[in-house]
């Protein structure tokens, strides 16, 4: 619903003539940093994660600080589906979803070029499904986290399509209670982000 309101903010400041605004879409590989859910080299363990594909989409607005500087606020809602296998050889299944609500600062560098960097809170859902029999088979949770990115902007010109090029990082850690089939345990799900975009300015 928070979410809901701030994009309705957002789209009447539009409106009102007084923002500018972007929507993109965005790809990226996602490389867990933490080594349990990353995993390691070795065949006796193939890691919880194999998948490493991060989709997203993202909406934003801002004005002008100056001429060759920006401020823009944004949300951004990103998937990652993934699977692995644990150490016993049973199949895991995770969906992950962050949601970026945060800032970024651009600043122009050449006529066809800005650079920028931004951070934002990051509320995540996590949903994990398990195969094996001593654990609880179904668990999902809410949490909140950070993200932190830079990045340059191709073409960057109103009313016209631009390129993204990124570098993020999403610092997520949860915990899951005890429940009568397990121990409770935490999960550091923190990685690094890095890919493109392709996006509409207006």
């Amino acid at each position: 619903m928070k979410i809901i309101t701030v994009l309705a903010l957002f789209a009447f400041a539009y409106q009102l003539g007084a923002l500018e605004g972007s929507v993109e879409g965005k790809v990226s590989y996602f490389y867990p940093t933490n080594n349990t859910t990353r995993g390691s080299t070795k065949r006796t363990t193939r890691g919880l994660f194999d998948d490493r594909v991060l989709y997203g989409v993202e909406g934003a607005v801002g004005d002008q600080l100056g001429s060759y500087h920006s401020l823009f606020g944004y949300v951004g809602v990103n998937l990652y589906p993934s699977s692995g296998r644990t150490n016993q050889g049973t199949r895991t299944k995770i969906k992950l979803v962050p949601i970026e609500i945060g800032i970024k600062y651009l600043l122009s560098v050449q006529e066809y070029v800005n650079m920028y960097i931004g951070a934002a809170a990051t509320p995540f859902y996590v949903h994990t499904n398990d195969d094996s029999p001593f654990v609880v088979r179904k668990r999902s949770k809410w949490d909140i986290g950070g993200t932190f990115k830079g990045g340059l902007l191709f073409f960057p010109r109103k009313k016209h399509f631009f390129v993204d090029v990124f570098l993020a990082y999403y610092l997520m850690q949860t915990k899951f209670s005890d429940t009568d089939k397990s121990i409770g345990r935490k999960g550091d799900i923190s990685g690094l982000s890095a890919g493109g975009g392709l996006g509409w300015e207006f």
